[in-house]
Order: structure tokens, then C-alpha cells, then sequence
């Protein structure tokens, strides 16, 4: 389990990120999931603009949108994810999600990655995020 927060703590509030995790098929692959919940204690709304790790060349804020065959497409989120004051969103399986792309050398000789989200209004926050495999 991941806990972090950082993000004007002059104003009494920040940013907590819990239960992150960076899911992938196998080892030996090029792309994963990063899931975690985030927590805006402060009295104003944010957004989750972007991320990033230097492990992967490409972080993207993934959504889904449901198609008329019930099957959800997933598409990039370009206005990022809100924050609303004093509330937690999840980016879990199935919904919102940040993916992470461009591994070299895929993932079967790392354990966590260092990974960095980037808000609206608060301070860039620093992860270091276990890392799973299907079926672990």
C-alpha cells in the first residue's frame, strides 16, 4: 500500500493518494495500469492533469465510455480527472485509470516504480507504486 500527500500544506489541505498499484498482463510487457485512489482534503476543487515515470516513455489519463454493444471504449482523458473538495475518486479496473507505455525492457526486473502526478492547483506529487502481474 502506497500512501502519499503533498500539496499546499501552508493551507492546511493536500492531496492523498492510497492503494496504488501498477497492474500488468506479464512481465515481459509493454504497457500497465496504474490504479490508485486520490483524496482532495482541501476546501476547493482540483484536477489530475497529467503524470508521468521515468521507467515509461509515455503516461496517458485513461477513461472508458460505454458503446451501444455494452463494451466500454477506453480514450484518452484530455481534461483530466476532477477532484472535487473533500471527496475520493477511484481509477480502478474497468474505469478510470492512468496507463503507462513504453517500457524497454517490459517490467520483470522491477518491483515499484517512481512515478510523478501532476495537478491543477497542487504541488506535483512523488509515488514509488508496487508493481503486479495478472494472475499474482
Amino acid at each position: 500500500m502506497v500512501f502519499a500527500g503533498w500539496s499546499g500544506a501552508i493551507f492546511g489541505c493536500e492531496i492523498v493518494a492510497d492503494n496504488a498499484i501498477v497492474r500488468a498482463a506479464t512481465p515481459s510487457a509493454k504497457g500497465a495500469a496504474l490504479y490508485l485512489s486520490l483524496k482532495n482534503t482541501c476546501l476547493a476543487d482540483d484536477k489530475l492533469t497529467g503524470a508521468s515515470s521515468d521507467s515509461a516513455n509515455r503516461a496517458v489519463l485513461h477513461t472508458h465510455d460505454p458503446r451501444s454493444d455494452g463494451v466500454a471504449a477506453m480514450r484518452m482523458a484530455k481534461n483530466g480527472f476532477e477532484l472535487p473538495a473533500g471527496e475520493v475518486i477511484e481509477l480502478a479496473p474497468g474505469g478510470d485509470h492512468i496507463m503507462l507505455m513504453g517500457f524497454a525492457n517490459g517490467l520483470h526486473q522491477l518491483d515499484a516504480l517512481d512515478i510523478e502526478l501532476q495537478f491543477k492547483n497542487s504541488d506535483v506529487m512523488l509515488l514509488k507504486v508496487p508493481v503486479a502481474f495478472a494472475g499474482r
